[in-house]
């Protein structure tokens, strides 16, 4: 269980995130207290609001009673890429993506990325095994497992998780379709597309360059 707690916007104490202060905390920043780098002076009690106690296996970028669309993502090639729901100090060891009702089919590479955004540019942080050719059936949930767990940074910009297939037939995914890309954008990109002909994740990727999507596959993150 983790437990994830907001520092009032008023607070003029300070919280250290392992060695790094976090001033003042004027954006009511959220920390996850079972995180061992965390230490808060308690003190300040009465300046914490908790979000969430979380003892679910992992977190969803929507609510997944909202995931009732089977949509023609990925393109083959061409990386598509969502945001997610994670805290800061939250340890991420996989990703995981539900196909809708078709499936892959003579496919030559699968793997996934977790991508850092500074607002500007997405930067690779983590990345899966190829899965290559192995199968991925109609309506089947498929987690990819980070080679190496990220722990993610208190950061206002979500993190991404990109997803990479290539060969004769991708599947469809589980999710959701908006009424356009327009508002799939607005305040931040919830899904999109970047790259061609690709056969792995990209390093890196500018926003600028991602092209928003109004279908969003749903994505469980543990």
């Amino acid at each position: 269980m983790a437990t994830y707690v907001r520092l009032r916007a008023n607070t003029r104490r300070r919280v250290r995130i392992g060695k790094t202060l976090v001033p003042n905390s004027g954006s009511g920043v959220v920390v996850n207290l079972d995180d061992p780098r965390v230490k808060i002076d308690m003190r300040i009690k009465e300046h914490l609001v908790t979000v969430v106690q979380d003892q679910r296996a992992g977190q969803e970028n929507f609510e997944v009673l909202q995931a009732t669309g089977d949509l023609a993502v990925p393109t083959l090639g061409v990386e598509l890429y969502v945001a997610l729901n994670a805290a800061g100090g939250e340890r991420i060891i996989s990703v995981t993506f539900v196909s809708g009702t078709t499936a892959g089919a003579s496919m030559t590479n699968q793997v996934v990325g977790l991508y850092k955004n500074d607002g500007t540019t997405l930067t690779r942080v983590a990345v899966s095994a190829d899965a290559t050719s192995t199968a991925w059936a109609a309506n089947t949930a498929k987690t990819f497992t980070l080679v190496t767990p990220y722990t993610t940074e208190n950061a206002s910009n979500p993190l991404y998780a990109g997803l990479v297939v290539a060969g004769t037939t991708a599947p469809t995914l589980t999710g959701v379709a908006l009424q356009n890309a327009v508002v799939a954008a607005l305040g931040f990109k919830r899904a999109g597309t970047a790259g061609a002909g690709l056969t792995a994740t990209q390093t890196s990727v500018a926003l600028s360059g991602v092209t928003a999507v109004a279908t969003i596959p749903y994505v469980r993150t543990a």
